[in-house]
């Protein structure tokens, strides 16, 4: 079987609604594993030149919810997948992953068991590795915000924590605490006749620190925009070392999705200060 056709095979048998009603629904179809293809090639280049679909019509963005209906849409998966060789590379890539990454932007149930089925017939590890982390985030359960709505979340968390809000809020107050006292136990290190002005400094910390709650909102989601240190969905991102602007890596992580990124998140630092530190005691 060539490649193809064998793409068409398995678009056919992949296909997953992304509508609503049946009406609505018919022509918003997708292969999941044809879409996936758009960043991991099944077909080879120029397919729709070798498998005798129309040729891909340029700048048609949104062909797959074009309200064709199911079976032409099926039809031209396998053409249409490469539509974007007739575009400049660099605009057809950005807009490939664009489409991409708003298919998985919330989780949809078809989607979620297209991936699974996938992961249990795939046997490259790579393909695995990608479908387990897509299968990892779609599942996640971000916008869940009490205990009743995410029972696994709070899972090794005391009783007394009933929202994700309230418990990062208070794991921020803690973190900060931990940080006084860190700054306070420093005071043994600094010579006599400065002791007496670096405490008196540290104290002015701790009173400001008290009356702003200890800066517990950075890590709530639900403060206002300036009094917190994530996006509404709760998503953090590293701000760099202290000496530059920005973190050239692009770390992120959301603690608000599941435990594991709940655990994880305890760990971070968000401007890789302990991690500079660490390297400048190993020197």
């Amino acid at each position: 079987m060539s490649w193809s056709l064998r793409s068409r095979v398995r678009a056919q048998d992949q296909m997953v609604s992304l509508g609503g009603g049946e009406a609505e629904g018919e022509g918003q179809q997708l292969s999941l594993v044809c879409f996936i293809s758009r960043v991991l090639p099944i077909c080879p280049p120029h397919c729709h030149l070798k498998c005798g679909g129309p040729a891909p019509r340029p700048g048609a963005l949104g062909w797959w919810l074009s309200g064709q209906g199911k079976e032409a849409v099926s039809q031209r998966l396998c053409s249409k997948a490469w539509w974007p060789l007739c575009l400049s590379p660099s605009v057809a890539v950005v807009s490939d992953i664009s489409r991409f990454l708003s298919v998985f932007q919330e989780p949809h149930a078809g989607v979620i068991q297209a991936a699974r089925q996938l992961l249990s017939d795939e046997k490259a590890p790579l393909r695995q590795k990608l479908l387990a982390d897509l299968l990892g985030t779609v599942s996640e359960n971000i916008t869940a915000e009490t205990r009743a709505e995410d029972p696994p979340w709070f899972e090794g968390l005391e009783s007394r924590f009933r929202s994700k809000s309230g418990y990062l809020r208070y794991s921020c107050e803690s973190r900060i605490r931990s940080y006084l006292r860190e700054v306070t136990s420093g005071a043994s290190l600094v010579g006599a006749e400065a002791r007496e002005e670096y405490l008196r400094l540290v104290g002015s910390m701790q009173q400001k620190l008290q009356a702003a709650q200890y800066n517990s909102s950075y890590f709530d989601r639900g403060a206002k925009a300036d009094r917190r240190l994530c996006t509404p969905e709760g998503w953090f991102s590293c701000q760099g070392p202290f000496d530059v602007d920005d973190c050239i890596s692009r770390h992120s992580i959301n603690p608000y999705s599941n435990r594991e990124s709940r655990v994880l998140f305890s760990t971070w630092n968000l401007d890789h200060v302990w991690i500079l530190c660490r390297l400048s005691h190993q020197v």
